[in-house]
């Protein structure tokens, strides 16, 4: 996590400008990233309409989402029929995350991937009940 820094704009190549402040006389630090790194930095494992989660279903980070043109996790919530579509074995840790989230009521996967849900630690109850 880089403190006091502040992301500058969008450059070829999808690289993000961030300048990293510091307060004890040593200049500035200017760093390129890719937006998938400051994501990833905040604990995201899944994304659903740009809003970003983290294992336990909670936002990854609350004020990114402020920033982002998509629809809100509460007006996700409110949405009674969330169809979730993924496949690869790889994909679930994202999926439990979603299901945490009580963010998706149906899902289709491929063999593997279902193979790999179904022997996954029990994943407690959604919250709305979907």
């Amino acid at each position: 996590m880089l403190t006091g820094t502040t992301a500058f704009g969008i450059y070829d190549h999808h690289l993000v400008g961030l300048n990293q402040r510091h307060h004890d006389g040593r200049p500035d630090t200017l760093w390129r990233v890719r937006p998938r790194h400051i994501v990833l930095a905040t604990g995201a494992i899944a994304e659903v309409c740009g809003l970003p989660f983290r294992p336990d279903g909670s936002l990854a980070d609350p004020e990114l989402t402020e920033h982002i043109f998509s629809i809100s996790a509460e007006q996700l919530h409110r949405i009674p029929r969330v169809i979730a579509i993924a496949s690869d074995p790889s994909k679930a840790e994202a999926i439990l995350a979603l299901w945490r989230a009580d963010v998706i009521s149906e899902l289709v996967v491929d063999a593997d991937l279902a193979e790999t849900l179904l022997s996954a630690p029990a994943v407690p109850a959604a919250g709305s009940g979907r």
